[in-house]
């Protein structure tokens, strides 16, 4: 029997488009693959494949120096904000079905992501896997992500960038799995040895070849964080630039898989201020101008000047001061710091460094040769040019699986086409090209592909694993189970394996044995938000919904921006009758998806529940409600016309300001100065009665949050307080009252608050950055007040 819209959607089980229709073939003859499992699997196969992992492992061990420093590795304590630890196995999916187990060896933080030194258990390979750094706080966060892994696969292999080696897939999300470079970073050999004048100009060619070739690559690419910091050194002396998270909003759509790339140049949009401030470019501070290339030629200026002094051109460091000097101050003469520079290289400096774009060199490829005449006249040596390298099988198939990750599948197609004609008989390609037939709904096609795989290598599981759900997309249980029992039987340690095995089983409303199977995936990756969303469905069906709600939550965590998960967690809590939680989780789903139908009706339903229970209306009021006008999108005018209304009519009621609570949060921001004065009357009432007795900590919270809307920070700390000495303290709680305590100038307080908050959401990276901040400015006042003793 065909398998439903709902129980596939439910169950995650891949489906074809609802345009498609369903093969005839696939029901006439599906033990033409299925059959295939009743072939032993050969002990040789086993061990020829044992024999040739291990000696691998040993050759790898032997031959590779930056392995070794990995395993050498002393970091204990890796960054607070890091989601997995040292010794903890990150399972990823690349191309969507290949199961890689990578371990923890360390981790760094930057601006968005953290990245992990991992090391590949099966390839014993180590790489740098950059991860999001915190839980993504909108569907624009994906797009960036998803924009930068674009640019990155794009770039492909060049000696002076970072390779980005493919894309993987964990909860929903796209990690990009970079090669490991085992020197350090330009900016920290400069604080500890120094460069040469020969070194500077070595390096300083090789980065203008990596950012000329990057700009070629993709006309209108603005890396927009070039820094010391973002070039990696390797042991023999190579320089790569990293970090293209920058680039994400102004690069265009292009198709990678034909290399197109349109010929103008692209703006950064309004309102970017992204980068270094200390290295970024006077029009980079300023969101309405347009930059282009020049402003990188401008931070490739500061880099160069710290390359050859050891100290940046200027001082500052907050935004504000940084924005002054690079728009204002003229930097200083190279030569006045380092007598030895070359007067044409000092005027190369001032060159790139010049307030105007229009006085900068046209591009790197310019600065490039200027600094190869500079290195040829004074040290009469020059800095051979690499070549490119040939695409390999293992290069298509990287990015044949990357751009399954990215949901290009046809692109995909067209890549692994090309390993193939490299290597006829790739399990690899086979197994992914069918994956990315599965995924356009040619599942006959998929399953000779994956056929051919199991033919080609009989203890490969993964072709198993993926015939197994192409059957599942169509309802085809038995043979579905039967392929994934064969998949399992070769690789029982992979939790994807178990957890779409459970699927099945749920599909066939099985209960015990898809939460035997469930369970089991989760005790091998307890990271995995899929299966706890399968979790949860499969006790959402069994009416067990404390379980379910627990799952739900969890899969939540996991991945924010799971719109199944949260919508379920609001059914389970309207099953519950507790419409309060369901109108917090629906407020929270519209903030991510506005105007989500799906939310708003359900959001709708829960208000007149709410709103009929707290005032004892009869059955009849079912239908309709004067809140309704909450869900069904107006301005603000209209919005605060009616709010105050109803608020009237219910005497100021909490409860049924709780109703009104987000719309007149969003209005706020475009009130004008009476209609301000209007809404702070109509708080101030609902604040007179407001008690805990009548109210509960969301009102105390949401009233609280209008007043720090509104500027009216005593008023916000009274609430707050409150709603503390009432319920007991939690992060809302204690980081509304840091950020008023911050305000009104007590920052030893705000520290305490913020520091109370991170104890209770110790992932909140608000409470952490506002910490750093309060407490450089007290030691900055600190400072000023012994300057100012010491003056006197």
């Amino acid at each position: 029997m065909k398998t439903s819209t709902y129980l596939a959607s439910t169950w995650g089980i891949p489906r074809l488009d609802s345009s498609a229709s369903r093969p005839d073939q696939l029901r006439a003859k599906p033990d033409e693959f299925v059959n295939f499992t009743h072939i032993p699997v050969k002990n040789t196969f086993r061990l020829v494949r044992f024999l040739k992992k291990n000696l691998t492992r040993i050759n790898t061990l032997i031959s590779r120096g930056e392995l070794r420093t990995v395993l050498a590795a002393s970091v204990e304590a890796l960054p607070e904000d890091a989601k997995y630890k040292k010794g903890e196995i990150i399972h990823a999916l690349a191309g969507g079905s290949i199961h890689r187990r990578l371990k923890v060896y360390g981790a760094a933080t930057g601006g968005f992501s953290v990245v992990y030194t991992v090391l590949d258990g099966d390839t014993m390979e180590p790489y740098c896997l950059k991860a999001p750094r915190d839980p993504l706080a909108n569907e624009s966060d994906v797009d960036r992500i998803a924009r930068e892994a674009r640019t990155w696969i794009t770039l492909g292999k060049h000696p002076n960038i970072v390779y980005a080696h493919s894309l993987l897939e964990i909860n929903g999300c796209i990690n990009i799995l970079l090669e490991y470079i085992s020197g350090q970073t330009l900016s920290a050999r400069i604080k500890q040895s120094g460069l040469s004048l020969r070194e500077v100009l070595r390096y300083a060619i090789q980065l203008c070849r990596g950012i000329d070739y990057a700009q070629k690559k993709l006309p209108g690419l603005v890396h927009g964080d070039i820094k010391p910091g973002n070039c990696l050194l390797t042991t023999d002396g190579v320089l790569k630039l990293t970090d293209f998270g920058q680039v994400r909003s102004f690069v265009p759509d292009y198709d990678i898989s034909k290399d197109q790339v349109p010929e103008k140049s692209y703006a950064l949009p309004r309102n970017w201020a992204a980068g270094t401030p200390a290295y970024m470019a006077p029009e980079q501070f300023d969101a309405a101008n347009k930059t282009d290339l020049r402003s990188d030629i401008y931070s490739f200026g500061v880099t160069l000047f710290e390359m050859l002094t050891g100290a940046k051109p200027f001082s500052g460091y907050e935004h504000e001061e940084c924005f002054q000097q690079h728009k204002s101050v003229a930097p200083p003469d190279v030569r006045s710091i380092s007598p030895d520079v070359p007067a044409r290289l000092a005027d190369l400096v001032m060159s790139c460094l010049s307030k105007s774009r229009r006085n900068r060199p046209l591009d790197f490829a310019t600065i490039e040769r200027e600094l190869s005449t500079i290195l040829l006249d004074v040290f009469q040596e020059t800095v051979n040019p690499v070549g490119p390298e040939a695409l390999t099988e293992e290069h298509w198939l990287n990015r044949g699986a990357s751009l399954i990750v990215l949901k290009l599948y046809e692109e995909a197609l067209a890549s692994l086409d090309h390993a193939l004609r490299l290597n006829s008989q790739s399990t690899l390609a086979w197994t992914l090209k069918g994956k990315a037939l599965a995924l356009i709904g040619s599942a006959d096609e998929a399953l000779a592909c994956l056929k051919h795989a199991a033919d080609s290598d009989p203890i490969w599981p993964f072709a198993w694993s993926e015939a197994s759900g192409v059957f599942a997309q169509f309802g085809d249980h038995e043979p579905a189970l039967r392929c994934s029992d064969r998949a399992i039987a070769l690789d029982k340690n992979s939790p994807s394996f178990w957890s779409n095995r459970g699927s099945i089983f749920a599909l066939k409303n099985q209960f015990e044995p898809a939460l035997n199977c469930l369970q089991r995936a989760v005790v091998l990756d307890p990271h995995s938000a899929v299966t706890h969303l399968r979790l949860g469905n499969l006790h959402f069906q069994q009416h067990q919904l404390a379980e379910a709600m627990k799952s739900f939550k969890l899969a939540i965590n996991l991945n924010p921006l799971s719109q199944e998960a949260r919508c379920n967690l609001a059914k389970v809590h309207s099953s519950l009758g507790s419409n309060q939680e369901t109108i917090e989780v629906c407020r929270e789903a519209l903030g991510l998806w506005p105007g989500s139908t799906e939310f708003l009706n359900m959001l709708q339903v829960a208000y007149r529940a709410f709103y009929r229970k707290r005032k004892q209306l009869p059955q009849i009021e079912e239908t309709c409600s004067p809140a309704d006008f909450l869900v069904e999108g107006h301005d603000a005018d209209f919005v605060l016309s009616r709010c105050q209304s109803l608020l009237l009519e219910n005497d100021y009621d909490p409860a049924v300001f709780y109703l009104c609570a987000v719309e007149l949060h969003r209005a706020a921001k475009t009130l004008r100065t009476p209609q301000k004065g209007e809404l702070l009357e109509t708080l101030a009432k609902v604040g007179r009665r407001l008690h805990p007795d009548g109210a509960d900590r969301r009102t105390f919270y949401w009233l609280g949050r209008l007043f720090y809307r509104m500027k009216c920070y005593d008023e916000c700390m009274e609430t707050f307080r409150q709603c503390s000495e009432s319920f007991g303290p939690d992060d809302d709680t204690l980081y509304y009252l840091a950020a008023c305590y911050e305000i009104n100038g007590d920052l030893e307080q705000a520290v305490r608050h913020y520091e109370q908050a991170l104890v209770f959401d110790p992932q909140c990276r608000l409470s952490r950055y506002a910490i750093r901040r309060v407490a450089a400015r007290i030691a900055e006042a600190a400072e000023s007040r012994t300057n100012l003793a010491e003056f006197a």
